[in-house]
């Protein structure tokens, strides 16, 4: 009979997945009125596309190196469950020894991208959006500053949230076992 501490690994491995994972996806996805799309990274590069072309844009700004550091710290701690998580597999650790380190790596990795979309909220690109873009959009169209407004979440946002949530559901539950 398959028992279930046999897999107790496998959700650490896939919250390590899904955080690494989340890096190389865009956080935030716009379509301007059909005519342009843009999406950006947490790690501070834009992409537009749409009928003047394609651009690529790598910030600079002070935000932008925040964005850096949340990404490699997200990336770190997501490696950290992940080299675990597999370290389990191979029985060449314990779960008690990780127990503790999976449930600290996902709730850091939660208040990093939290407070990352929190700073990104309050920036001025929803500024800089709108008088680029305003054009598109009617006369009665309302302006406002948040970027989230125009940006909806993608997946470089959520699949951390996951991530962190599953490390510590993960870390909770692996209490459980004494291997």
């Amino acid at each position: 009979m398959v028992e279930i501490r046999n897999y107790v690994w496998l959700a650490p491995f896939v919250a390590g997945l899904l955080g690494i994972m989340s890096i190389f996806f865009p956080a935030g996805t716009a379509d301007f009125a059909g005519y342009i799309k843009m999406d950006f990274w947490m790690w501070g590069m834009w992409v537009q596309t749409g009928y003047i072309g394609a651009n690529t844009i790598f910030l600079t700004d002070i935000f932008s190196m925040v964005g850096i550091g949340c990404s490699v710290l997200t990336l770190i701690f997501s490696i950290i469950i992940f080299i675990t998580a597999n370290q389990i597999r191979k029985n060449s650790k314990t779960i008690i020894d990780t127990r503790m380190l999976w449930i600290a790596s996902g709730i850091l990795i939660i208040i990093i991208n939290i407070t990352w979309a929190v700073i990104i909220t309050f920036m001025n690109y929803g500024v800089i959006l709108h008088e680029l873009w305003s054009e598109f959009y009617p006369p009665a169209f309302q302006y406002n500053a948040m970027i989230w407004f125009y940006f909806n979440f993608n997946f470089g946002i959520i699949g951390p949230l996951f991530s962190g949530i599953l490390a510590i559901i993960a870390g909770k539950y692996s209490k459980r076992f004494k291997r």
